[in-house]
């Protein structure tokens, strides 16, 4: 068999392994988070779902609490708040999806246009001297 092919295995095992311990936590989120709830998985849990103000937030985490799951750090931010919890074997992350929607009823919490941040980047273009013979070089 090739190197390269071994090798490739070897990583897929690893990761079937890894994808295992994942399985605990996982279930634990489950059982605790809304019907509306998206997961992916890589080296921790990742879960989103919509809500409409920072008291669904809260309730999640008290949920995740009685199971046992704490809270490991908090990422403030403006626009996209996050939430990393200690699993019983990986971490968590809980990134809530902050209604943007004007007629939502009941929210207490939405994201607001508030500006605009430009941002440029350079663009190249591969320019070659014609008069080179590049067969030769």
């Amino acid at each position: 068999m090739d190197k390269l092919i071994r090798e490739k295995i070897k990583d897929l095992k690893a990761k079937i392994v890894q994808a295992r311990t994942l399985d605990e936590d996982l279930k634990i989120c489950q059982s605790v988070m809304p019907d509306n709830t998206y997961y992916w998985l890589d080296y921790e849990v990742n879960v989103s779902w919509a809500v409409k103000s920072i008291d669904e937030v809260k309730e999640v985490l008290k949920k995740f609490a009685k199971k046992g799951i704490m809270l490991d750090y908090f990422q403030e931010s403006d626009t996209n708040p996050k939430w990393k919890l200690k699993g019983k074997k990986v971490g968590i992350r809980l990134i809530p999806d902050w209604s943007r929607d004007e007629e939502t009823q009941g929210a207490t919490c939405r994201l607001v246009k508030v500006g605009e941040k430009t941002e440029t980047y350079p663009i190249y273009k591969l320019m070659c001297d014609p008069s080179v013979d590049t067969a030769t070089v």
